[in-house]
């Protein structure tokens, strides 16, 4: 529960997608580095979202139960869960190349420290959350040796973040 598992595999499948189209080759290694590395990644970024979120998490009906919020698990090790995985994932994503795992920590940084505390002081918060759930299918396309600056990558990147809107609008 800490890492939202079902949401975390959606993440990751779509940037599997994207690696599957961006290389030649299927590498059953590959795929495994990018599928472990980027359920860490999702995962520690998940695991912060739940710390900074503990008070009104308890508040939901759909989220009290969160361990951190339901106090099955102190702060302290949702922290350090969350810091195990980002540096094992962001890891296994640079074994790809630099812009893969930098990619990564982008998602993770924005997500945790920048689109949570910023949900609840602005609608804007909706643009920035799109940036780092459009981010995988720049990972996938990167990881898989795509040019970070190519036509491929903006538009995999702008059709995952336009499809952000109704999708959080619908929940």
């Amino acid at each position: 529960m800490l890492v939202k598992l079902k949401l975390s595999m959606l993440v990751v499948f779509s940037a599997l997608i994207t690696f599957l189209l961006g290389t030649d080759v299927f590498n059953v290694v590959g795929i495994l580095v990018l599928c472990v590395g980027g359920l860490l990644v999702t995962g520690a970024a998940n695991a912060l979202n739940q710390v900074f979120e503990k008070e009104y998490d308890r508040l939901m009906k759909r989220t009290a139960n969160r361990p951190v919020a339901a106090g099955r698990m102190e702060i302290s090790e949702a922290v350090l869960a969350a810091g195990l995985m980002s540096v094992t994932g962001l890891l296994l994503l640079a074994t790809f190349n630099p812009q893969t795992a930098l990619l990564g920590a982008i998602s993770l940084l924005s997500y945790a420290f920048i689109y949570t505390p910023m949900k609840r002081v602005s609608p804007v918060a909706v643009w920035i959350g799109a940036i780092p759930g459009a981010l995988p299918m720049a990972i996938g396309w990167v990881a898989a040796g795509g040019n970070l600056f190519g036509p491929e990558i903006v538009f995999l990147f702008a059709l995952q973040f336009f499809w952000q809107f109704p999708h959080f609008w619908a929940i």
